[in-house]
């Protein structure tokens, strides 16, 4: 069943262009023209499974060559808390068996509550490098691990195949607790992580009961931190006079340095939040010649708006490319914006920040997760409110960012219920296709929803 509903256009706003997105919400379809999903991968181009018995759904992907899809979440098993997930997925869209154990690999952290993977990528050898969140008796720490690409535990990396940030105590916060947010495969097959650093324990300052400042670490290809980068393999870092600077997403330019793109939020108490950009030089230190002294602010939001960052990509000429949100408590719009290589707004894309009013039954819960580039095109990806939930949503924008009505049709929408929010999305080289892994709203017996990974016509 396909339904198509009319996407309107938004005002125009300060310092913005607000343009309806050509958007595919992830219903099922049959045709072959672009947007369309891929009738050979899964069913009618969605595969949904979950990584074990209380699943999450996909919260970090990488491609596989053959055609197939590694996913990372996590997942109970019988008289366990969660546990730190992978998942391999053939071309065709089934679990694939020869991978860990019946196509998933499960690992407790060592913690004695949740674990959670959230970002993966893969290694020229067809290793796969997972960065994770593990819970700790006094508060979370990042943790990285490597698994072959039969799905087991690489014991030759880091401690028996596990390497646990602990350097982060030097971030000057009381009850330090560490979030992993992205993972990127560096020059030489050095690995960079990246995450949020804050404080479990309210320390009212400034009026931030939880200050939070980016944390990057970096790894040699064997699992050790690699001292040539930052201050002994590692670098905290946040905007000056801001007690609130977290990570969200992270991205690597052609030139090995890092972005990442995460939001600060004012010591008034308010909760609201403002976009920021960050470039760090590949040997680990902020670069104070983009933006203000190494930061870049996008939106910063007015008396009743906020704005948040979750994804992440930089063109051949290093300009970032950002997805997120902007809003109110009411209704949210998609955000994409691009900045320049020095960190200002890109006025040639749609005037530097583009604003989608999409149709949507709980507004609010609107927003942009991910982000990817296609031959000079913008790729985002996200999610939707509708009174049932949330589901996925894809749309296409020209490099100036006009939507690429090329894809999906014209302003028209397509909704799957199959579909939750989509938290990455790829580009898969031959056959070409738009690759998206999310959260899956019933996975076959699951109780958490599952993953939902589907592939779409470029």
């Amino acid at each position: 069943m396909t339904l198509r509903s009319r996407i309107t256009l938004g005002s125009a706003a300060p310092a913005t262009t607000m343009l309806s997105l050509v958007l595919l919400l992830l219903f099922a379809s049959t045709a072959s023209a672009f947007g369309s999903f891929d009738q050979t991968f899964g069913s009618r181009g969605i595969a949904v499974a979950g990584f074990g018995s209380d699943s999450s759904g996909a919260y970090g992907a990488t491609l596989v060559p053959g055609g197939g899809v590694l996913v990372v979440g996590s997942a109970t098993r019988p008289g366990r808390d969660f546990s730190a997930a992978a998942m391999k997925l053939t071309r065709s869209g089934a679990v694939d068996a020869r991978f860990g154990t019946r196509g998933r690999s499960l690992l407790a952290l060592g913690g004695p509550d949740a674990d959670e993977a959230v970002a993966v990528v893969r290694q020229r050898d067809g290793k796969f490098v997972v960065a994770a969140t593990a819970d700790r008796r006094l508060g979370s720490r990042i943790v990285v691990y490597r698994l072959t690409a039969g799905g087991r535990l690489d014991r030759s990396f880091g401690s028996k195949g596990l390497v646990e940030l602990s350097g982060f105590s030097g971030a000057g916060l009381v009850g330090r607790s560490e979030q992993a947010r992205a993972i990127l495969l560096r020059s030489a097959g050095r690995i960079a992580v990246v995450g949020s650093v804050y404080s479990d324990i309210s320390t009212d300052t400034g009026g931030i009961q939880h200050p939070e400042r980016i944390g990057i670490a970096g790894l040699t290809a064997s699992g050790r931190l690699d001292r040539t980068f930052g201050r002994h393999g590692l670098l905290v870092t946040g905007v000056p006079g801001k007690p609130v600077t977290s990570a969200r997403a992270a991205a690597l330019s052609s030139d090995g340095s890092l972005v990442i793109a995460g939001q600060t939020e004012n010591a008034d108490q308010t909760g609201r939040t403002g976009i920021v950009v960050a470039r760090v030089t590949p040997s680990g230190a902020l670069d104070r010649s983009f933006g203000d002294a190494g930061f870049a602010a996008i939106l910063a939001g007015g008396t009743d708006t906020t704005a948040y960052a979750r994804g992440v990509a930089v063109q051949r000429d290093g300009r970032p490319i950002v997805v997120g949100a902007q809003g109110t408590v009411v209704r949210t719009k998609w955000l994409t914006a691009r900045l320049t290589k020095r960190g200002a707004l890109d006025r040639s894309f749609g005037g530097g920040v583009v604003l989608a009013s999409l149709p949507s039954e709980n507004g609010a819960t609107a927003g942009a997760n991910a982000v990817t580039l296609d031959r000079g095109r913008i790729v985002v990806a996200g999610g939707v409110g509708l009174q049932g939930g949330v589901v996925g949503a894809v749309g296409r924008y020209s490099k100036t960012g006009r939507p690429d009505t090329a894809f999906g049709g014209s302003a028209f929408v397509v909704r799957s219920t199959r579909l939750g929010p989509i938290n990455a999305v790829l580009v898969q080289a031959s056959p070409r296709r738009y690759v998206t892994a999310g959260q899956a709203f019933q996975a076959p017996r699951t109780k958490g929803g599952g993953a939902a990974v589907a592939k779409l016509r470029p």
